[in-house]
């Protein structure tokens, strides 16, 4: 199966049911979520027992490289 890289920029603590809706369907729709947000950190519980499926990254928004080196990553 093919992996489907999705990028969830700026999601961390306002996007829990996303999160959880899509961790829930990684597995069976072949995804892998990056989670990018400021604060990292909190992330990092809820996507422990998904690591073979998702991470948490830092990610400052005022960045510019940094948004096309995380586009970067996931449209390869």
């Amino acid at each position: 199966m093919t992996t489907t890289r999705l990028l969830l920029l700026g999601a961390g603590r306002s996007a829990a049911s996303l999160i959880e809706y899509l961790l829930r369907h990684a597995p069976t729709e072949g995804w892998f979520l990056t989670v990018a947000d400021a604060n990292p950190a909190h992330l990092v519980p809820v996507l422990a027992a998904h690591s073979q499926y998702a991470r948490a990254v830092p990610f400052d928004a005022a960045d510019a490289g940094a948004l096309d080196a995380r586009v970067a990553e996931a449209t390869w």
